[in-house]
């Protein structure tokens, strides 16, 4: 698939990024993370996006 296949990847990487900035907001406490069910599967779906990418990346080098 070629460059423009990775620069999808590395966008949607730059976008999960963001949204995860988005879903703790300035508040980086753990404690009130690890007790927040829907934030923490908010956050571990954009992570699995995120590996996902850089799977499909490193397979097209």
């Amino acid at each position: 698939m070629g460059h423009r296949s990775i620069q999808k990847y590395l966008y949607d990487i730059q976008q999960s990024i963001l949204s995860i900035e988005e879903y703790l907001g300035e508040k980086r406490d753990f404690i009130a993370y690890e007790q927040n069910k829907l934030l923490r599967r908010a956050v571990e779906r954009e992570l699995e996006i995120i590996g996902e990418a850089m799977a499909l990346t490193l397979h097209e080098l």
